[in-house]
């Protein structure tokens, strides 16, 4: 049996919450979705996303239910490259990183910089890997300068309304139970680290309680960003 929780919140620097969460546990998909900074718009995309999705029926072929994921999420695509073109702006886009499990397995699918975790026997995985110009220069072992002094390298290199062709990356990955999952947008890792999240999700199989310390951590450290996480995990019964 699937077990959920999920939060978002605005933060304290921005007036509108472009980010969105969906748990539509009877299809077993969990996601989250980031509206792009910068751009027009970000709430309009995550919502779109979140309610295109929220038709998704699952099969009992994964690569059925994966091709069913891949063209809600490339006529997400196509309906924001419209709406860019109508009003006239360069993008508005969102990020997305979601969860379909199967009985042994989940699809990890994500675009953008919004991350999944998996929390195994007291070790933290980082399932997904950011769109992002920094992680590109990280991969090709070029970053020469701190981070912080290299902002274009925060740029994506990829979101849900970005280019003409949908830019998805796909992981298959066993589940065992009692393992523990977050979803989080990338307002999560502006103020929490990856130690700490490790140090939450060991807090047990109370998903609020995690969630909710690392809420806590999120608005002590300023809440600079739109927040949006989902827990999950799957007990033996």
């Amino acid at each position: 049996m699937w077990h959920s929780e999920s939060y978002t919140d605005t933060g304290q620097r921005r007036s509108i919450n472009e980010d969105a969460v969906l748990d539509l546990h009877e299809q077993r998909l969990w996601l989250v979705a980031d509206g792009m900074g910068g751009h027009s718009n970000g709430d309009y995309a995550s919502q779109l996303l979140t309610r295109n999705l929220r038709q998704f029926q699952c099969s009992r072929l994964a690569a059925v239910s994966k091709a069913r994921l891949v063209k809600s999420l490339d006529d997400c695509n196509a309906q924001l490259l419209a709406k860019a073109d109508q009003e006239q702006v360069d993008v508005i886009g969102c990020t997305v990183v979601l969860l379909q499990a199967r009985h042994d397995s989940l699809l990890c699918s994500w675009s953008g910089d919004s991350r999944a975790y998996r929390l195994r026997n007291g070790e933290l995985l980082q399932m997904t890997r950011d769109h992002s110009q920094q992680s590109a220069v990280e991969d090709r072992d070029q970053l020469r300068h701190p981070v912080s002094l290299i902002e274009p390298t925060q740029m994506l290199t990829s979101a849900i309304g970005g280019a003409p062709e949908l830019a998805l990356e796909h992981c298959w990955f066993r589940h065992q139970d009692d393992d523990a999952y977050l979803l989080c947008t990338d307002g999560l890792n502006k103020e929490v680290s990856d130690d700490e999240i490790q140090q939450a999700m060991q807090q047990g199989s109370d998903g609020k309680a995690v969630l909710d310390s690392l809420a806590e951590l999120y608005q002590q450290r300023g809440a600079r960003d739109n927040v949006g996480m989902i827990w999950l995990t799957r007990s033996a019964q």
